[in-house]
């Protein structure tokens, strides 16, 4: 079994409970999979800690530049096993908040939308179990602060 290590960063805007929306990017459908939408997610590259990991993909994937200051670790950690691939992938979970507001996202190649959703409507447009169940962990965070 192949082990994978990666990341999942929810990017949070707004502090105010019912005025806090986080972005989603949108994967466009493949012949192994439907289109979906997800928080910013990828793999941990050798030698690379997850929190490096999390702001290189941010960078790559929404043209967003972090740094350690506005990113928090929320030390939850997960296993999804792909049996079919032979496969195990580890992530982290992260949060950012406080971005400069006049930035703009600018998605990659490797999706073709993004949008700012209300926090309480992001489970609806999640797909995977593995991306809802990190999502309930933001929420716990995001509605204790």
């Amino acid at each position: 079994m192949k082990i994978k290590n990666s990341i999942e960063c929810y990017i949070v805007r707004g502090r105010l409970k019912g005025f806090i929306e986080i972005l989603l990017l949108h994967k466009p459908e493949t012949n192994r999979h439907p289109a979906f939408w997800q928080p910013i997610t990828g793999g941990i590259e050798k030698d690379e800690k997850p929190i490096e990991a999390c702001i290189r993909e941010v960078k790559e994937e929404a043209n967003l530049l972090m740094n350690l200051e506005i990113v928090k670790d929320l030390n939850y950690e997960f296993e999804i096993s792909l049996k079919e691939d032979n496969l195990v992938i580890k992530k982290s979970l992260f949060m950012c908040r406080d971005l400069d507001p006049t930035l703009q996202v600018k998605i990659s190649e490797e999706h073709d939308d993004f949008m700012w959703v209300k926090l309480e409507e992001v489970r609806n447009y999640l797909f995977w179990d593995s991306n809802k169940n990190t999502f309930k962990e933001l929420y716990k965070v995001l509605i204790n602060i």
